[in-house]
């Protein structure tokens, strides 16, 4: 028999609980979310980690978080939004199209599923072809080929090499 967690929140108070969760800064809501578990008992992180669309390990990261406590290391400091490195497609404003050109010509797809199309081109291959245009781009073009609902093509099996 299947253990199911029995005690839930209402969908209005699930509501209320994900928009407060959104409002908070990226520490407090590890925090929020793990206080929230924690009154749940048994199941409660998987609970609110769907609940507030989180993953479950930031639940238990927010868990340690609260057991320091009184001795804070990060202290009062909150990230501020729009640091760290600026995305590829920022930066290179006709990466997408640029991408969509290179495989134009080498995807394939389900004749049954419109939405579903592939390429027989590695995220290597489409990085070179994109350097011969003058694009500079790493192998990790997979984000890209995804964009433009594109996976691997599948092998004999019809498992998609990854």
């Amino acid at each position: 028999m299947a253990f199911a967690f029995q005690k839930t929140y209402s969908p209005e108070i699930e509501r209320l609980l994900y928009q407060y969760y959104q409002s908070l800064s990226e520490k407090d809501r590890r925090r929020f979310a793990a206080l929230e578990a924690i009154k749940l008992g048994h199941g409660g992180i998987r609970y609110i980690a769907k609940v507030l669309a989180c993953d479950p390990q930031t639940v238990k990261d927010g868990m340690r978080e609260i057991k320091q406590l009184p001795d804070d290391p990060a202290g009062s400091r909150v990230r501020k939004p729009g640091g760290g490195r600026k995305k590829t497609e920022v930066k290179q404003v006709g990466l997408l199209q640029q991408v969509q050109d290179t495989i134009k010509d080498r995807i394939a797809g389900d004749p049954m599923r419109h939405d579903v199309v592939w390429t027989d081109l590695t995220p290597q291959e489409i990085s070179q072809s994109l350097r011969e245009h003058a694009v500079c781009a790493g192998p990790r073009m997979a984000p890209y080929a995804r964009w433009t609902r594109c996976c691997p093509a599948p092998n004999a099996e019809g498992v998609t090499r990854r």
